[in-house]
This record gives C-alpha cells, sequence and structure tokens, in this order.
C-alpha cells in the first residue's frame, strides 16, 4: 500500500514538473506578462522558453531583449537582440535597440559600430540616424571645445550627409533630423563655404518655402540692412524710391534683441496693416508704386529652423551662414537686383570693417552666381542713426526727414543707398546726378505723398503723418545730462540698443510686447563738445523708476577726451 501512495505521489509530482515547463505554457505565460508591461516576468519566462527551446524562436528573443532591456539587464538584452539580428527579425530595430543596451554598458566603441552596422541594413531607420548623428554631434562639440579642430571636423563628416539639393523636402518635413542639420552647420562653422557651395545652401534655404514672382511688376530693387540702433532708414528711402518710379515691394521683420524692426514702427502708426495677403502687396505696387508687409510665415522656412539650430549650439557669427541667411529671404522675396546695408560697429553684427567686408563680398557672390546682382554698402553704426530710438519716435523723424529736415548721418545713408538702387533699377549710372534727384522729390514733397499714400492704401491714418503730434508721448520725459566734459570719443552703441529695449521699444525675447511711446531721443553724438550738465538726449518712459535708471545707464555709454575728436564718417564703403 505504502508502494502504491509513493508511485502515485511521484506521478503526480512529475505530472506537475512537465505541466510547468512546458514551452508553449512558458511563451504564452511570456506574452501576457510582456503585454501586461510586467517585464521582470515577462524576461524571466521568454528566457526560459528560449533556454528549452535552443534559442530557435527570434521573434521571442527580440522581445525577450526589450524586457531585459526593461530590467536594465543590458548584456542578456544584446545577447537575445543578437539572436533575432542572427535570425532577420525586425532586423533594423534590433540593431537599434542592441546599440541603446551597449550604450547603457558605456561600451561606446561597440555602440557605435553597431550603429554603423545597423544603418547598413536598413538606413531609413529614425532611431538609428538619431543616435549616429547624435553621438558624434556631442563627439564634434566636445572635440571643438577642446581646441581639437579636426576631430571635431571628422566627427562631423561622420553625421550623415545633408544633401542641399533635398534640403526643402527632407529638412523642412523631417526627414533629415536636427541632429544632422547640427552638424553640417558645425562644419561650415569650422570650415566655411567656397561661393558655389554657399549660394547651394542659399537656393536650397530659399526655395524650402514660397518664392514670389514679381516680374510683372517690372524691375523690382529691394534694399536690406543688416541691422542697427535707430534704423529709420526704410521708411524714408522706399517712399522717395516709389516716387522716381521704382516699384518698392518690401518685406520687412520684426524687431529682436539691440535691433529694431521695420513693422514695428510701422505698426505704430493707428490703422496701418503690415499683415496683407501676397495679392494685396503684389495689387498694391501696381497701383501706387510701393507696398511694405511684414514677412509670411513660409518665406524661407528652413533659414528660421537653422537659425534656431545656429543660436542652439553657437554658431550664429559664421560669415557663409549669415550670408545665406540674408540672401535666402531676399532671394524668395522676389527681388530682381539688390542693395544691401552691411552695418559696421558696436551697435551692429559685424564689430569691424574687416568682417563686415567678407560679409559683403561674401553675399555678392551669392548675387552674381543665382543671378541677383547685388551691391553692398557699408555704413557706421558705432552711433545710433538719426537722433530717435524707438518706434513712434522714429515714424515721427522719418516724416520730418521726408519733409526735408535730415540729420547728417540718416542724408548721407539715403543718398548712397537710394543713387545705388536707381542704377541697379536703370533710372541713371550718374550717381551724383542720382543723389540730385532724390534731393529734388524731396524738397517737392513727392516722397513725402508717396509715403501718405502708402500709410492710407493700406489702413492707416495719415494724419498722424500729417501732424506728428498726434503719437502719443510717454508719461515721463526724462532729461539726460552730461556728468562730464570734454569731446564725445566714443558711445557703447550696443548698450544704448539695449536700454531701449528694456524700456519696451523693443524685445529681448519674441514674445515680448511693444511699447510703441517709449525710446530714447539723442542730442549729442560722436565728436561734439560737451559740459558738465549739458543735455545728452531724452529718455522717453511709462515708468519713472525704469525711467530714471535707463538716464543712468545712458550717461555711462559716453566716453570722453579732452582732445578734440573728429565726427565720424557715416559710409564706410562701397563694395560691388
Amino acid at each position: 500500500m505504502k508502494k502504491l501512495i509513493f508511485l502515485f505521489a511521484f506521478s503526480i509530482a512529475v505530472t506537475n514538473i512537465f505541466a510547468q515547463t512546458d514551452p508553449n505554457q512558458i511563451k504564452k505565460e511570456g506574452n501576457d506578462a510582456f503585454n501586461a508591461k510586467n517585464y521582470p516576468v515577462a524576461y524571466a519566462k521568454f528566457s526560459e522558453y528560449l533556454k528549452q527551446t535552443n534559442n530557435q524562436d527570434s521573434a521571442t528573443a527580440y522581445y525577450c531583449g526589450i524586457a531585459a532591456d526593461e530590467v536594465k539587464k543590458y548584456a542578456e538584452a544584446v545577447t537575445f537582440f543578437d539572436i533575432a539580428i542572427q535570425k532577420k527579425f525586425n532586423t533594423g530595430n534590433a540593431y537599434a535597440r542592441k546599440a541603446l543596451a551597449l550604450d547603457a554598458l558605456k561600451k561606446t566603441d561597440e555602440y557605435v559600430a553597431t550603429l554603423e552596422e545597423g544603418l547598413k541594413v536598413d538606413p531609413n531607420n529614425k532611431t538609428m540616424i538619431k543616435n549616429y548623428g547624435l553621438h558624434y554631434l556631442k563627439a564634434g562639440l566636445a572635440a571643438q571645445k577642446a581646441g581639437k579642430a579636426e576631430e571635431a571636423e571628422e566627427c562631423f563628416k561622420k553625421v550623415i550627409p545633408l544633401d542641399h539639393k533635398s534640403y526643402k523636402t527632407n529638412y523642412t518635413n523631417g526627414n533629415i533630423t536636427d541632429y544632422q542639420a547640427a552638424a553640417l552647420i558645425m562644419a561650415i562653422y569650422i570650415n566655411g563655404m567656397n561661393y558655389e557651395e554657399t549660394t547651394s545652401f542659399t537656393l536650397a534655404m530659399a526655395h524650402s518655402g514660397e518664392v514670389l514672382d514679381l516680374s510683372e511688376l517690372g524691375m523690382v530693387v529691394d534694399k536690406h540692412s543688416t541691422g542697427g540702433i535707430g534704423d529709420k532708414i526704410t521708411l524714408i528711402l522706399m517712399p522717395i524710391i516709389a516716387s522716381l518710379g521704382i516699384p518698392s515691394a518690401k518685406m520687412s521683420g520684426r524687431g529682436l534683441g539691440f535691433t529694431g524692426g521695420t513693422v514695428d514702427k510701422l505698426e505704430s502708426i493707428p490703422g496701418y496693416n503690415t499683415n496683407i495677403d501676397i495679392s494685396e502687396f503684389i495689387n498694391n505696387v501696381k497701383n501706387i508704386g510701393i507696398s511694405l508687409m511684414g514677412q509670411t510665415l513660409n518665406l524661407a522656412p528652413a533659414d528660421k529652423k537653422i537659425y534656431a539650430l545656429r543660436d542652439t549650439i553657437s554658431c550664429v557669427e559664421s560669415i557663409p551662414l549669415i550670408a545665406s541667411s540674408i540672401m535666402s529671404k531676399k532671394i524668395a522675396a522676389g527681388a530682381e537686383k539688390i542693395v544691401l546695408e552691411v552695418t559696421v560697429g558696436s551697435g551692429a553684427f559685424m564689430k569691424n570693417i574687416e568682417d563686415a567686408t567678407k560679409l559683403s563680398e561674401t553675399m555678392i557672390g551669392i548675387g552674381n552666381l543665382a543671378d541677383k546682382e547685388t551691391i553692398c554698402i557699408l555704413t557706421n553704426m558705432n552711433q545710433p542713426i538719426g537722433y530717435s530710438i524707438g518706434n513712434s519716435l522714429e515714424v515721427i523723424e522719418a516724416v520730418e526727414a521726408l519733409n526735408g529736415n535730415m540729420q547728417d548721418d540718416v542724408k548721407d545713408i539715403i543718398l548712397s543707398l537710394g543713387s545705388y538702387m536707381m542704377k541697379l533699377a536703370g533710372k541713371g549710372d550718374d550717381i551724383e546726378q542720382n543723389k540730385k534727384m532724390i534731393m529734388e522729390n524731396i524738397n517737392n514733397k513727392k516722397a513725402l505723398n508717396k509715403f501718405k499714400e502708402l500709410i492710407k492704401n493700406q489702413g492707416g491714418d495719415v494724419s498722424y503723418i500729417e501732424d506728428t503730434s498726434k503719437f502719443e508721448r510717454a508719461k515721463y520725459i526724462i532729461p539726460i545730462k552730461s556728468e562730464k566734459m570734454g569731446y564725445i570719443k566714443s558711445m557703447d552703441n550696443e548698450k544704448i540698443g539695449y536700454i531701449s529695449s528694456s524700456l519696451g521699444a523693443g524685445r529681448l525675447k519674441k514674445e515680448d510686447k511693444i511699447n510703441d511711446k517709449v525710446g530714447i531721443i539723442i542730442n549729442k553724438k560722436i565728436g561734439d563738445k560737451v559740459n558738465v550738465g549739458d543735455l545728452l538726449g531724452f529718455i522717453h518712459s511709462d515708468d519713472i523708476e525704469m525711467g530714471n535708471n535707463a538716464v543712468k545707464e545712458m550717461q555711462n555709454c559716453y566716453e570722453f577726451s579732452d582732445e578734440y575728436v573728429e565726427k565720424q564718417k557715416h559710409i564706410l564703403g562701397i563694395i560691388k
């Protein structure tokens, strides 16, 4: 009897063992646990199943690798992904996951090798593209920081190359990753580009969105400035050009940082609409010869993405990239000829003549290769242009200029830019004669009347142009008095721009709101003799404390000399 009981118990035990180790049951339990995201159980069941079946099930090996990764058994995950790769199950993703497990194990060389092997099998795998690019981008940045330029360059070259011709369709729609683009930008930053490469890059960005065709308007000559403090030149120049019978079709941007934006200034005129569509823009030029609007959202969208990356990886100050950014928007805006004002000095992006000249030559090279005749005029930005900084304040000065009351620097810049715009438009090869024609249309009020026509046509209240006292003034107008005496030797123009922005006249961030009323009036400039207590200018502020602080900051923006200081030249060079 005892023997029978023992045999019965033994048979039950054996039956239970076989039930517990049945491979199909184990696999099912593993699948159930995996679907429930119970990865510890899933890993235990899958690994037992694979052991019993001699690793023949490639799909289960793949999912066992995922479960192992989730429970941080990275070495085991590598083993199971290798089984999936060997048996060609979901090969691309198996390589991608194996690489991540190796990265977690800090096996960098094997990680990179796995990505390279995987990309040969599945070259479009987004995870591997991203991780491969990110690895070499980080390595390149680290090498650059350590001063190892050659090593950095080799790292950037490892990133899958960016095809400029496919830039329109691949980068802007996300098929090319930011990591790839960042590596390209860094490589350009380190090595530069020749004119052909820069032009190819520029045209790719220009054609990444809408490209305007303005041929029906005749010979359109666009003007662009690299930016500066108190830059109201567009407000004055474009009506002059239109009054001379040259189509004046211009898109402008908003201000950011220490430079102002033409759109912000125009919008300080009550009712003026900068947000018009392209058809209205073109019809305006057809009907009255002029239209000034804000840039469309789809104008060179690749440039916007590239600029954001440049800012992130500290590659903003690259002449080929700056040139491409400027020229891509000009080409997309449809101009046939381009006159560029390249500002130079403390209140400009280009701080010295040498860099400004290089930038100019690069943009002219792009223009020539793109069949867009381009001229660059270098202007002085070591002090504000004119006497006003701030949106409505600059509109008021622009109206005064169109009435014939121009500051010397404004006049010189207007005459220089305008005369070359006339030349490119076929209105006269004699620059001096062109300048006389410009002054004639200022003196006879044709330019002013064209400005009024522009304002009225785009919904603005012309009465503000006829009587600028209608513009609302800031609550507090605080005098800036000199605490020193002597000749003004220099001005911290960039700081002056930031002071104006801090008052509310500009934006330090894109989302900042503009206060049209506030700003700075400048009474004294470089070369002027000043005594203690003399009036340097005025702060226009809606906040008294902020205004008083701005006064103190402005007083620190001037450097004085006991010796005579010459007045500054306004035009520093013309590059054709």
